[in-house]
């Protein structure tokens, strides 16, 4: 378990891994990038902060994935993150959220 953060005024926050980026390309490391992404969305009861992503792979992913784009999806209370990836149909990472309890 993460451990939990207190921000004076703000209440509790938790840091909370939430599902896997997906590579939908089919070869890995053919140059080819796809698109790869997921989404995070808060749980009831739970007030999104912030967002961001984690490789899977580390530093020896690096070149093979970049991120195009992420950010909050305020009317579904998620984070949203979009990579160019060349890993081929693997989990090349995980969403992470920010959240007040």
């Amino acid at each position: 378990m993460l451990p939990q953060t207190e921000v004076p005024d703000l209440g509790k926050f938790r840091l909370r891994t939430s599902g896997p980026i997906l590579d939908r390309d089919t070869t890995a490391r053919d140059g080819i990038y796809g698109q790869a992404g997921g989404r995070a969305k808060c749980k009831p009861g739970e007030r999104l902060i912030t967002g961001g992503s984690q490789a899977r792979a580390g530093e020896t992913a690096t070149p093979y994935m970049r991120i195009v784009d992420q950010g909050p999806v305020p009317a579904e209370r998620a984070w949203q993150v979009r990579w160019a990836s060349d890993m081929g149909e693997q989990q090349v990472g995980n969403l992470l959220l920010l959240h007040s309890a």
